[in-house]
């Protein structure tokens, strides 16, 4: 028997023990060629986040692009055959998913979608989810639509909640202009500065709270390694904030109790520093030293 049978005779056992195999990848590829065009990706999301990590408490953001592909417009109402909506899906540290806080926030209603354009839109996570907790976090964004055969969902991105380190607290009692019955207690607020990584900078935020609600989150600079903000309170109990924010400028921040910018104002150092200064007499602060900086000259608002 020469070299040229014995090599027939195995191709031919080798092709019957896998022709079962080859049968089934070939028809797996015709269904794919001939698969209705409906099976293809009819939408393509994209989610971006505008941090690696986040203050507690603090909004978190998330940038969602939409791209239509289905080669018709996407009208997002209220009708039954145009309704969509946009989702996301958050993996907690606990390994659950993240419950809704806005069940009804429909951010896509009202839009429409051209084929082939993309839409963008920013999205307010933390508002719309419980992401409270301290700890690593995974979203991807899905959106859904009544005219689309299936639903499509974005990359995955992880994000992490830190509590922050703290700086400087102080606990102030709440104005009112009604008077002050005799058994009711003066309201107490909490200021409190931290600071944290946010994945870039290692950023200041001022947290005003009591032991029920948080008032609001504000970012008031930068860790730039020169000197922690500087921290007075008024007799109105707003609080005066002094921010180094370059070896030359200072930012001033005035927020009251429920975590409102009053007032914002950036000076430059000459042959005096910036710095807080209190009236004994009227309890008025102020800063004194410096002079006011001119922006696009002395700075530029760059970072937020």
């Amino acid at each position: 028997m020469n070299n040229t049978h014995c090599l027939n005779r195995e191709y031919r056992v080798y092709w019957n023990r896998n022709k079962f195999a080859y049968k089934i990848l070939f028809y797996c590829l015709l269904i794919f060629i001939f698969s209705p065009a409906k099976l293809l990706a009819q939408v393509a999301i994209k989610l971006e986040l505008n941090r690696q990590n986040y203050l507690q408490y603090e909004t978190a953001y998330a940038k969602v692009f939409l791209r239509n592909l289905s080669g018709h417009p996407l009208v997002f109402g209220n009708n039954p055959k145009l309704k969509g909506r946009l989702r996301f899906d958050i993996e907690t540290p606990s390994g659950r998913k993240a419950s809704l806080l806005l069940k009804n926030y429909l951010p896509l209603n009202g839009r429409v979608i051209p084929p082939g354009k993309t839409e963008s839109l920013i999205i307010p996570l933390s508002k719309m989810h419980n992401i409270s907790a301290n700890g690593k976090y995974k979203v991807k964004a899905i959106v859904e639509h009544s005219q689309l055969p299936n639903s499509y969902q974005s990359n995955a991105l992880n994000f992490k909640i830190t509590p922050g380190i703290k700086i400087w607290d102080s606990i102030v009692g709440v104005p009112s202009a009604d008077k002050l019955e005799k058994d009711r207690k003066i309201q107490k607020r909490k200021y409190e500065i931290r600071s944290f990584f946010d994945g870039v900078d290692s950023v200041y935020c001022l947290l005003v709270e009591d032991n029920k609600y948080i008032y609001g989150v504000a970012r008031i600079g930068y860790d730039i390694g020169y000197s922690k903000p500087k921290c007075e309170i008024d007799r109105f109990s707003k609080i005066h904030i002094l921010t180094q924010s370059s070896p030359r400028i200072y930012t001033y921040y005035v927020y009251d109790t429920d975590c409102h910018l009053d007032l914002k104002e950036v000076y430059k150092k000459d042959k005096t520093v910036p710095c807080l200064v209190r009236d004994s007499d009227t309890g008025k602060i102020f800063v004194a030293g410096g002079t006011k900086a001119r922006e696009g000259t002395d700075y530029f608002e760059g970072k937020s």
